[in-house]
């Protein structure tokens, strides 16, 4: 479960008049609203509500609700209670929630002010089936270069339903696998003063990354109901993903139209560049109420769905002709990194944070410095259970 930015909307719609001149919005109207980020599914796993508090225009951060009380009910007047965990993160018990499609939920948050927030009662919708998660070669704007880049398009095939609307979001995890150029062989036993080999992995990491980006379509308004190269992912083959092997878990749920309407808004909302003529900001507003005072605005949207998913893998292999990607490593050269030093003075060299990684004979000990020998410091040495 992602957590989205919500906090960051602003709370009021600026207004304008006269010429178009550079503006620093006041922020002595700064109104503290409640940001409720809350989308349940029937994905393995705990599931997770957060809550924070939207900060000022000129101090954007997170700000963490803490000391609440979560709780979703279903139309059989069962109760499920979320457990805080870190800060402003309640997680559901998911040996004992386990939202079914069809049932009708509905969340409420007791904060430690006495306040009470619910939301409309929301049924879980049956998401269509992922029909296909598929790559291909394009050209396409960096996000960060802003230039025109190579790589890969992640896109999405689904069918449609017969004379009937989807609307549907979509999110993804990625892995993608890291090895340093140099390889750790041994390591100093401070306590025996004995060079041994070394028995733990850190010269094959994976690293995870979860998306961010609201991802949205639907067949509303369209001739043709199905779902067809519908882009989830840009890879560059200017970025470090693709050096090693990369997987990526596409993930599709359902809605119905009004919840389709709310990301829409916040979308386009958060992709506004600040233009006097682009969409202003306001306070978006979902199925969440103050049950005690309606006036009270609650930014968020509770939502269930099931998650039709699919999983692909891109080996480096696949890249076209001689390209490859850039390394994680990028300077980690002999000439700079690493240096050839006797048994004698390997001890001097682990103090000063070096790595041992190899020996040659009968010279010595290959030291190196941590960040090109060691991928723990850069992700998890556990193979994933899903990689192939």
């Amino acid at each position: 479960m992602r957590k989205l930015n919500l906090h960051i909307l602003l709370l009021a719609i600026l207004t304008f008049t006269g010429c178009v001149d550079p503006f620093d919005p006041p922020v002595e109207n700064y109104e503290e609203l409640l940001v409720v980020e809350a989308f349940i599914s029937d994905d393995p796993g705990p599931q997770v509500v957060y809550l924070s508090l939207t900060s000022p225009i000129d101090t954007v951060r997170f700000l963490p609700v803490t000391g609440a009380e979560v709780l979703i009910k279903d139309q059989d007047g069962n109760q499920y209670s979320f457990n805080a965990a870190e800060s402003g993160a309640y997680y559901s018990d998911p040996g004992v929630f386990i939202p079914l499609p069809g049932n009708i939920y509905v969340l409420e948050v007791r904060l430690s002010d006495g306040r009470r927030i619910v939301s409309e009662p929301v049924e879980m919708k049956l998401t269509p089936p992922l029909t296909e998660v598929f790559y291909e070669q394009q050209a396409f704007v960096g996000a960060e270069s802003g230039t025109i880049e190579e790589g890969f398009v992640v896109m999405a095939n689904t069918d449609g339903l017969a004379n009937e609307d989807i609307y549907l979001r979509y999110d993804w995890e990625e892995t993608y696998m890291t090895v340093p150029p140099y390889p750790a062989f041994f390591v100093y036993n401070e306590q025996t003063e004995i060079i041994e080999p070394r028995e733990d992995n850190i010269s094959q990491c994976w690293i995870d990354q979860r998306s961010s980006a609201i991802n949205i379509v639907t067949t509303e308004g369209r001739a043709i109901t199905d779902i067809r190269e519908h882009p989830i992912r840009y890879l560059s083959f200017r970025g470090v993903e693709l050096n090693e092997r990369y997987s990526i878990r596409v993930k599709q749920y359902a809605m119905d139209a009004e919840a389709y309407r709310f990301w829409k808004s916040l979308k386009e909302t958060n992709e506004s560049t600040g233009s006097l003529f682009d969409t202003q900001p306001f306070p978006l507003t979902g199925n969440l109420m103050n049950a005690d005072d309606q006036n009270e605005p609650v930014l968020g949207y509770f939502d269930v769905a099931s998650v039709s998913s699919e999983r692909i893998f891109i080996d480096k292999t696949d890249l076209p002709g001689s390209t490859s990607a850039p390394s994680l490593y990028r300077g980690c050269t002999s000439s700079s990194v690493d240096t050839l030093v006797s048994a004698s003075a390997v001890p001097a060299f682990v103090n000063s944070g070096f790595y041992i990684s190899y020996y040659i004979f009968p010279t010595g000990y290959v030291m190196v410095k941590p960040e090109c020998v060691d991928c723990t410091l850069f992700g998890s040495n556990v193979k994933p259970d899903f990689w192939e």
